[in-house]
């Protein structure tokens, strides 16, 4: 992450940051995107304000993908552009975990499984110590499992191991509704 040369402009930076923060977790999308353009204009390669320029756009993603089931293609677009921001994030910054976790709720939300896994693994190698990323994998692996046990019960519907399976897994939380995470 960028580091400022002075003191007073880190704590207005860090205070602006977290106002767009605030803003972002109480869904109010369209300030947040203002104050991030506008602080993009000033700072262009700032990581933390790139970072929550790409988390705006994943949010307004979801809610398209979640609201709007009739207008498909507006919601690949917004998906595909949050995803190419994080992507060029991990690029540029490339020790950076949080940007991977985020990438991997879009990819799944793409149904891309393996590229989700990937990016999880990843944060996880750039922070060993990331809770939300070893839980993401795990309710991934979840998913997977319950997936897997309902296809073969399609096959095997007798089968009374893939059945119990089944049904603990479906009594289990797993990732239901994706979340990015804005810090």
């Amino acid at each position: 992450v960028q580091t400022l040369k002075s003191n007073q402009k880190t704590s207005q930076t860090s205070i602006e940051i977290q106002s767009a923060r605030e803003l972002i977790g109480l869904g109010l999308l369209k300030e947040a995107e203002r104050m991030i353009s506008l602080q993009l204009k000033k700072t262009p390669r700032d990581a933390q304000w790139r970072y929550l320029n790409a988390v705006v756009l994943a949010e307004f993603a979801i809610i398209n993908q979640n609201n709007d089931s009739q207008n498909l293609p507006s919601s690949k677009s917004q998906i595909d552009k949050a995803i190419e921001s994080f992507e060029r994030l991990t690029e540029e910054f490339p020790e950076l975990s949080e940007p991977y976790n985020n990438l991997s709720v879009l990819y799944l939300m793409r149904g891309q499984p393996n590229r989700a896994r990937d990016a999880l693994e990843k944060a996880i190698i750039n922070n060993p110590n990331y809770e939300l990323a070893y839980e993401n994998l795990g309710d991934l692996y979840t998913l997977l499992a319950k997936v897997t046990y309902k296809k073969g019960l399609a096959k095997l519907p007798k089968s009374l191991r893939l059945d119990k399976k089944f049904n603990h897994l479906s009594k289990m939380p797993f990732i239901s509704k994706p979340n990015i995470i804005i810090k």
